[in-house]
C-alpha cells in the first residue's frame, strides 16, 4: 500500500502516456462486449470501422479547420466531425443509388483532405492561441473520465446480462 501512495505523491501518474486511459476504456468496452457474447471478429471489425469511417476522416477534417488543442479536445471534435461526415456520405450514396460506392468514402476523404493539410502546413505554421503550451486536460481528469467512461459501459452491460 505505501508503494502506492508514494507513486502518486511523486507523480508518477503524469508521466504515464496521455492515450493510456482511453486504451484501458477501448478494452473495457471490447470485455464487455466479448462478455456478452459478441465475437471477436465483429469486434474488431466494428473497430476497424470506426478508426477508418468515422475518426481517421474526423482527425483530418478537424485539422483542416482548426487543428490544435490536447489529446481529449482532439478525439472528441475528431470523432464529432467524422460521424457528421459519415453520415452525409452515407446520405449522399444512398440518394445517388449508388449505396456501393460508400466503401470509398475514407479513400476520396483522404484524397481530397490529405493534399490540403499538406499545403497548408507549408505554407506557414501559424502561431498556436495557447503560444505554444499545451492547455489540455491533466493526466489526473483524464483518468478520472476513463474512469467514469468504464462505470457508464459496466453499468450498460450489466443490464444486458
Amino acid at each position: 500500500m505505501l508503494r502506492w501512495v508514494r507513486w502518486i505523491r511523486l507523480g508518477a501518474w503524469s508521466r504515464v502516456p496521455a492515450l493510456s486511459p482511453w486504451v484501458l476504456v477501448a478494452v473495457c468496452a471490447a470485455g464487455l462486449w466479448l462478455l456478452t457474447g459478441v465475437g471477436v471478429t465483429a469486434v474488431l471489425g466494428f473497430g476497424l470501422y470506426e478508426l477508418v469511417f468515422v475518426f481517421l476522416p474526423g482527425c483530418l477534417a478537424y485539422e483542416l479547420l482548426r487543428g490544435g488543442g490536447g489529446v481529449l479536445r482532439r478525439v472528441v471534435f475528431a470523432w464529432s466531425l467524422g460521424y457528421v461526415f459519415e453520415i452525409a456520405a452515407f446520405a449522399l450514396t444512398a440518394a445517388a443509388g449508388a449505396r456501393s460506392w460508400f466503401i470509398a468514402y475514407p479513400v476520396a476523404f483522404a484524397a481530397l483532405g490529405l493534399p490540403a493539410l499538406l499545403a497548408m502546413r507549408r505554407r506557414a505554421r501559424r502561431p498556436c492561441e495557447t503560444n505554444g503550451v499545451d492547455r489540455g486536460l491533466s493526466a489526473g481528469w483524464a483518468w478520472a473520465a476513463a474512469g467514469l467512461c468504464m462505470v457508464d459501459a459496466g453499468d450498460g452491460g450489466a443490464g444486458l446480462l
